[in-house]
């Protein structure tokens, strides 16, 4: 299995095994490793910022509204019909018990209503779904945007 591009601190990897992740409470970070080494390996460019821990607390610095989503990736497909298009992706991912922000929520919103931007909510319960979108052509991801917001939900 190749190296993740990152690594706990005191760089360790672990080796991660998430059959039947719905039914477990998985931590948010290690969820969060897990689509960003799968998106890695699918050819996506991922952005995700880490908290620093300020005492009992994590906090993540920013200038602006609060509730950016964890991970943008981005990727330029590269073969057939869809050469040289690209897919920008925003996704908030959560805990097994997390729940997304209203802050959250706005920014998934805002990017789902963009052109060219897929965005939503990811769960541990989810994973085949979001798995199946990064691993996917590009005219399945639009589609798969265009069903979601038909459905009347930008969230997926």
């Amino acid at each position: 299995m190749p190296k993740m591009p990152f690594s706990f601190p005191g760089g360790s990897q672990p080796e991660l095994d998430y059959q039947d992740m719905a039914d477990r409470n998985m931590a948010e970070s290690y969820w969060q490793m897990e689509v960003v080494k799968f998106a890695h390996l699918h050819g996506w460019r991922v952005y995700h910022a880490l908290p620093a821990r300020r005492g009992e607390r994590y906090l993540t610095a920013q200038l602006g509204d609060k509730g950016f989503p964890d991970c943008i990736m981005v990727k330029k497909f590269l073969n057939g019909p869809s050469y040289g298009k690209s897919i920008v992706l925003a996704v908030e991912l959560k805990s097994t018990k997390g729940r997304a922000t209203a802050e959250q929520l706005a920014w998934i919103d805002a990017f789902a209503r963009t052109d060219g931007v897929v965005a939503l909510v990811g769960y541990p319960k989810d994973r085949d779904s979001l798995f199946s979108l990064l691993s996917g052509a590009y005219d399945m991801i639009m589609a798969w945007k265009k069903n979601a917001r038909l459905a009347g939900n930008p969230l997926g």
